[in-house]
């Protein structure tokens, strides 16, 4: 860009990486400063002071130690690196002239948002949510296809705990996010869900709507577009699969929502034949080295010294505890508050492989 003759250029500087957090409020801040008159350089300095300063808790200590900060550094460590992280921010050319106000000569007025989120907004993606960005390109890809490749009816399908929640809730915000759905995004939650009815029920919850009868469904939503998440359809399916494929059917009856299901195996499998435009995307526990920067993230200041720093992630990732727990989300979750709580990682991994071996041995004895 500064090549071609741009005189104002923004960048991040050569190699290095910034957290998508950083990047979101560097650019909210410097776009507000040059609406408000101030010229390329005060707008740049304010974004990256914010940046700087920013007690965002998704922008923590914790958070610096998943992309490569100093882990357990303390307030003052942490500060430095928030410091460390504006300064990857640039202004070029370094010897431009960047005193000019590109909006100082707009006329005055009130903030319009021409372009709002739409109403109904998903749940919040769990924190941090690490190792899935290749999942979640895939999976919004998926979601975007239009015309013939057009996919109506996305299923997520793995083993209890593996992510799949997480990963349905990342994709949604990512397209409410992007305003790619103009009615938004219905979540609906149907984990201990068994009958019919309070399936209908958690639907017309989800969607601010009065629903009584399956035939509601498509006169309601008939021009609704957006996206519908079902979320832990499978007892549903196990109780009565007849009012599960009910459930997807009627929603698919209108014609412009998708859908996208959660459960721990694909609907086909399920519902045999009932269900013909499922494509399914199954959900595996993530890879050794992402479940470690997953781990690490979650308790890099309560680890024993010679583990906390971003470097010993792949020392780490050979660890008893960590192979045991097999890059499965939950229960990296449910591990991480004992760690927390001052339990060596090898009291946890013996404990953890005793329990597994006395399963297998009540198990064996069972059959």
């Amino acid at each position: 860009f500064v090549d071609a003759g741009c005189p104002h250029v923004v960048a991040i500087a050569p190699q290095a990486k910034v957290l998508d957090d950083d990047a979101a409020l560097f650019a909210r801040q410097f776009l507000f400063a040059l609406f408000q008159g101030q010229s390329v350089r005060e707008a740049f300095e304010r974004s990256r002071g914010a940046v700087a300063s920013s007690a965002s808790p998704r922008v923590s200590a914790r958070a610096a130690a998943a992309a490569g900060g100093p882990a357990g550094a303390g307030a003052a460590g942490a500060g430095g690196y928030r410091l460390a992280e504006s300064a990857k921010f640039v202004l070029l050319p370094e010897d431009g002239a960047h005193d000019a106000r590109p909006m100082a000569t707009l006329p005055q007025g009130e903030f319009c948002e021409q372009s709002p989120l739409p109403a109904l907004e998903p749940p919040t993606v769990p924190t941090p949510f690490v190792g899935r960005a290749l999942e979640l390109q895939a999976l919004v890809r998926t979601l975007r296809r239009r015309r013939q490749a057009e996919v109506r009816l996305l299923t997520l399908w793995g083993a209890r705990g593996v992510g799949k929640t997480a990963l349905a809730k990342a994709a949604a915000t990512h397209l409410w996010q992007r305003r790619f759905l103009d009615d938004g995004v219905a979540f609906v939650e149907l984990g201990g869900v068994r009958a019919e009815a309070d399936a209908l029920s958690q639907l017309g919850e989800a969607v601010d709507m009065e629903l009584s009868r399956w035939r509601d469904v498509g006169r309601a939503l008939g021009r609704w577009q957006g996206l519908v998440v079902l979320d832990g359809i499978d007892e549903l399916l196990a109780a009565e699969p007849a009012a599960a494929e009910r459930l997807i059917t009627n929603l698919l009856a209108a014609s412009q929502l998708q859908v996208l299901v959660t459960c721990c195996e694909p609907l086909t499998n399920a519902l045999g034949g009932g269900v013909t435009v499922e494509h399914p995307v199954q959900v595996l526990p993530l890879p050794p080295r992402e479940g470690a920067r997953l781990f690490h993230a979650l308790v890099a200041d309560a680890l024993p010294t010679h583990l906390r720093g971003i470097a010993q992630i792949a020392q780490l990732e050979q660890h008893a505890l960590l192979r045991t727990l097999g890059g499965v989300p939950r229960l990296l979750l449910q591990t991480a508050p004992l760690v927390r709580q001052g339990r060596s990682l090898d009291a946890l991994a013996a404990e953890l492989l005793a329990h597994r071996a006395a399963a297998a041995d009540a198990a064996a004895s069972a059959h």
